[in-house]
């Protein structure tokens, strides 16, 4: 049995997201990091945990793993079983994770809101309650309550790489429908 959240809680109607930065509806990890549980008596041992990022989309590999199912084709997501069943996957930590959430609300006026993690590097553009505001990029390994944008400044190289990535994202995914 797996017990997640496909988003942290919504802000104005009482939730709480701990000191996590935004809510439900941003691209903070107030909305994104959201605690994941697992049970399987026998296999998962009780009071485990573990600090690895996984994502909704790897669920679906991880249960065809647990009941010896293959995929024959290509999918998003990795297996998490590894994890579960108390060792690690290093390929968790150096995939690139993308979010984005379309809306045509007035909240956010047509635009999108993305983010993207790369290890330890967060790059955001978030436009809730902002439309037109600038990217931002933070380090969650020194600052997991997003405070200190360090965009361009301190961290050219970084910022390079993630952005390319980001802008290669966008152009590949620009064209999927989203409303009507």
């Amino acid at each position: 049995m797996v017990f997640s959240s496909d988003n942290g809680g919504q802000a104005n109607v009482g939730a709480d997201n701990g000191d996590n930065r935004g809510a439900k509806q941003n691209m903070y990890e107030g909305r994104i990091r959201v605690s994941t549980c697992a049970v399987w008596p026998g296999k998962i041992s009780s009071g485990s945990q573990s600090n690895e990022r996984g994502l909704t989309m790897d669920l679906l590999p991880t249960f065809a793993e647990a009941a010896g199912a293959p995929i024959k084709h290509e999918i998003d997501g990795t297996s998490l079983l590894p994890i579960l069943l108390g060792g690690d996957l290093p390929s968790l930590s150096v995939r690139d994770v993308f979010f984005v959430r379309r809306e045509g609300n007035l909240s956010f006026m047509g635009e999108s809101s993305w983010a993207m993690r790369r290890g330890d590097w967060k790059l955001v553009k978030e436009v809730k309650d902002r439309p037109g505001k600038p990217w931002e990029m933070f380090n969650l390994k020194s600052d997991p309550l997003e405070t200190e944008d360090r965009w361009t400044a301190r961290r050219p190289k970084e910022h390079q790489a993630m952005a390319e990535a980001m802008r290669k994202h966008i152009q590949a995914s620009r064209d999927i429908p989203w409303q009507k």
